[in-house]
């Protein structure tokens, strides 16, 4: 077993948290004297949009930024804050100088298509009524300053008033000692049957922390938080992360950036922790893709947290390109409690297919985790990309890149580059095909990978397994599993399989294990199963050491009307003792 992730401080300090926060929301919107006579000016009680609300007038204007000072910054619950949005104002950058964090148990809002930027470095709480109504991006942040090209810092530690010459797009976060938390709490609402609420085109409604389609909504800081917190904002781009050490975090145009980063973090410095607990969720779904960042020393998901990106039901059109999901954590990536992240064109969707890039030090997926780049429709599936320097975990937890019933596209390539890949308790990485269109290749780098036991529940039991199968209502070939290692074990029912069910041939399995191969009571096959009518294909297996024992079996068999496939071993020492090789070549 490995540690759970204790370099977690937040979730202990939420309580201390919410406590200091409870002190403050008496004091709502105070605007501080640092701009002059460009002060911020708070006229209350106006109803904007149906809510009783604060409109925010005056500020500094330099460009198109209007620079806005609070000594505190908070909306009360059923209440609105709203920023006026002049004439060619594309920034509103408003920053709180006093100690106290921000707690949002309102809406928060513009009155136009401006980007709005809060900045809070004591730290910012988005209760479970928090929404926000922008035009345009949002982002949240505990950087003590943002910087500009001319070499401004509108910094909340050392409030100056912006320079009277012109300002220029912002460029960077800069984050100094001890940055503040971001915690949303923003909740979802959900029919009587526990869907998600949609309108009458099929889209989904926004919900909790959300931005129009195309938009930018950006948590950055210290640690972030989702805790039963969602993100619902379909067609935007999220972006979450932090540092824990001083450092500045370059940012994009935003208008200019499409679907790329908005967010460079820089190397060789610590990030900070993200985690989404609690039945948390974040969705970008929509008729166009857009990504989904998050870049954390280590990220968490537990208790049946959900990411979900790609195309939505009935929803894309034939040019529209996939977001990807691309998670960067320095150190540890832990996905527990059923907990899962998407990337799937829907049934009747369509449209090219995002990815989802996972890069850290080690992964770990237990309890029922998964990982899915799977296409329901008339396009290929995503890819599922992972790096991990150190290690790959996973203990009853599933990667998902196939084609499924109704599907007319090919499945998606699963990659694992690791030291060491362990998959357990009926762990499975499928690229198989049940629809129109070849299964997916699997490949897999690491110096030792072991595949070892079995899971059931109620009705089936699952083995530790690769399948690149093709399954009975597939129509198209098998996929290739590639495997480069120093040594592979197999043992307790575990199975490499690129078999076929259907009317076109097995793939090819291929194993280069450069010091051994051991399957105990496991096997690897390339068949045609019962009811089959393609070929099978070539099992490879080249190592210095082969050792298959215990009722394992390496097979390239027809139970169907195709043909076999060949069995190719290259070995300096074979023990073969119990067992059976079936189309030996």
């Amino acid at each position: 077993m490995y540690p759970r992730l204790l370099a977690f401080p937040i979730l202990a300090t939420l309580t201390t948290i919410f406590c200091a926060t409870q002190l403050t929301a008496l004091a709502q919107i105070v605007p501080d004297n640092s701009l002059g006579n460009e002060n911020s000016v708070v006229t209350p009680n106006v109803n904007i949009r149906g809510i009783n609300s604060d409109r925010i007038d005056g500020g500094a204007v330099r460009g198109g930024n209007l620079f806005h000072s609070f000594e505190e910054f908070n909306v009360d619950e059923g209440r609105g804050a709203y920023f006026s949005n002049p004439d060619n104002i594309i920034n509103i950058l408003s920053r709180v100088t006093g100690d106290n964090i921000s707690q949002i148990l309102g809406t928060l809002g513009v009155l136009g298509n401006a980007n709005l930027f809060l900045i809070n470095p004591s730290g910012i709480v988005f209760e479970p009524n928090a929404s926000l109504d922008v035009g345009g991006s949002f982002f949240a942040t505990t950087a003590d300053g943002i910087l500009f090209e001319n070499g401004f810092e509108f910094s909340a530690s050392n409030p100056e008033a912006p320079p009277l010459l012109t300002i220029n797009i912002p460029i960077g976060l800069n984050i100094r000692e001890n940055p503040g938390r971001i915690v949303n709490q923003a909740t979802l609402t959900t029919l009587d049957d526990g869907s998600t609420i949609r309108d009458d085109a099929g889209f989904l409604v926004p919900q909790g922390l959300n931005v129009p389609q195309n938009q930018t909504l950006a948590l950055v800081g210290g640690d972030i938080l989702f805790n039963n917190g969602v993100a619902i904002s379909p067609g935007s781009q999220i972006e979450l992360g932090g540092l824990s050490e001083p450092g500045i975090i370059e940012l994009a145009n935003i208008e200019a950036n499409g679907n790329r980063s908005v967010l460079q973090f820089p190397n060789n410095i610590q990030r900070a922790n993200v985690a989404l607990t609690n039945e948390s969720q974040i969705n970008v779904r929509s008729n166009e893709g857009r990504n989904i960042n998050i870049n954390a020393r280590n990220f968490e998901m537990s208790e049946r947290s959900i990411i979900r990106a790609g195309f939505d039901q009935g929803l894309g059109f034939a040019e529209a390109q996939g977001g990807d999901v691309n998670i960067n954590a320095q150190e540890n990536v832990l996905l527990t409690d059923n907990s899962f992240i998407s990337n799937i064109i829907d049934i009747d969707s369509l449209g090219e297919p995002g990815d989802i890039n996972i890069e850290t030090s080690s992964l770990f997926m237990e309890n029922g985790a998964a990982v899915t780049a799977s296409t329901f429709g008339p396009g290929n599936a995503g890819s599922v990309s992972i790096l991990a320097t150190n290690s790959v975990e996973f203990s009853n937890a599933n990667i998902f890149s196939s084609a499924e019933i109704g599907a007319v596209g090919n499945a998606g390539t699963v990659e694992i580059i690791t030291e060491n890949l362990l998959l357990s308790n009926g762990s499975q990485v499928i690229t198989d095909i049940s629809g129109e269109g070849n299964a997916g290749n699997i490949t897999v780098q690491a110096k030792s990978i072991e595949l070892t036991g079995t899971f059931a529940n109620d009705s089936e039991q699952f083995s530790s397994s690769f399948f690149a199968d093709v399954n009975q209502t597939g129509i198209g070939n098998g996929g290739t599993i590639t495997i480069e290692t120093e040594q592979l074990l197999l043992s307790d029912g575990a199975q490499i399989s690129s078999s076929t069910f259907g009317q076109v041939n097995a793939g090819l399995v291929s194993i280069l294990a450069t010091d051994s191969v051991e399957l105990l009571g496991s096997s690897i096959i390339s068949n045609v199963v019962e009811g089959g009518t393609g070929n099978a294909n070539t099992v490879n297996i080249e190592t210095q050491n082969l050792l298959v024992s215990g009722g394992s079996q390496i097979q390239s068999l027809t139970f169907g009307n195709g043909d076999a496939g060949n069995i190719n071993i290259k070995a300096q020492s074979i023990d073969i003792t119990g067992t059976s090789t079936d189309g030996l070549g």
